[in-house]
């Protein structure tokens, strides 16, 4: 049922679409914005092909976009790093909080309340759209109304105009009317989604491997996931959070190969 239950409430992504492809080597977890290099940039996948090394002919990176999008530029000198191994370090801290029951519902219930706090600036402005837009409406409609029994052309004509524009009115309210519903479907977590992803922690927790994709990608993407590689004197480092903790983990990427 956990994986029925899973399917019911994920949204069509393009992303997971163009990840899930057969002709794709490695799946990089961390692609789409969920990992930033040190100078900002965000971090893409490449993949380096050596033809000395039968057993290991593919090794996969994340790169800076800044570096690679023009190399000759110097944008962002940052190292690249592993993808496969950095993937693993990142899957398993934040597998060690679904695994961990308490912490799992204290973070879905700080998640919901902090969510609901962020979302009613928007769910005020919705109800202030949809009055207006049935104002607008009715205002459409008298306007017609009044065209049609108006007695002279100049007066039709004026009143075409005054329609004219309160009917372009009426559809950017309508158009920011599906933005908004958008945005709030996409920021709150229902009850449905909490239930989802309490079935998927227990699955991850019966399972000492767990390699499907498109859940792990659907979590980092419920649970707010992001990553940001960063360096000090001690070392490189991945510095990460989501929606179940208050502070940032950070991880040593020290012994990945780069």
């Amino acid at each position: 049922m956990a994986r029925e239950e899973w399917e019911a409430v994920q949204p069509i992504k393009n992303e997971n679409r163009v990840l899930a492809s057969r002709n794709r080597k490695y799946d990089y977890l961390l692609a789409n914005g969920y990992m930033h290099c040190t100078c900002g940039g965000a971090m893409i996948g490449r993949v380096t092909h050596v033809k000395t090394n039968k057993r290991h002919p593919f090794y996969f990176y994340y790169v800076c976009s800044r570096n690679r999008a023009n190399p000759h530029l110097h944008l962002c000198e940052e190292r690249a790093v592993r993808a496969d191994k950095i993937d693993t370090i990142v899957w398993d801290w934040l597998k060690s909080l679904l695994t961990d029951e308490a912490t799992l519902d204290r973070g879905l219930r700080r998640m919901s309340q902090r969510r609901e706090i962020e979302l009613s600036p928007r769910r005020e402005r919705l109800m202030a759209v949809e009055g207006l837009i049935r104002e607008a409406e009715q205002g459409v409609e008298n306007l017609s109304r009044a065209v049609a029994r108006a007695k002279s052309e100049i007066a039709a004509k004026a009143l075409e105009n005054d329609l004219e524009k309160l009917s372009t009115q009426l559809l950017k309210l309508r158009e920011e009317e599906v933005v908004l519903k958008n945005f709030i479907a996409q920021g709150e977590l229902t009850e449905d989604e909490i239930a989802a992803i309490k079935n998927l922690a227990v699955e991850i927790r019966a399972e000492l491997q767990y390699d499907d994709f498109e859940a792990k990608r659907y979590l980092l993407r419920r649970l707010g996931l992001k990553s940001h590689l960063w360096r000090d004197d001690t070392g490189r480092w991945i510095e990460v959070i989501c929606g179940l903790i208050v502070e940032p983990k950070h991880l040593s990427v020290d012994a990945l190969s780069s």
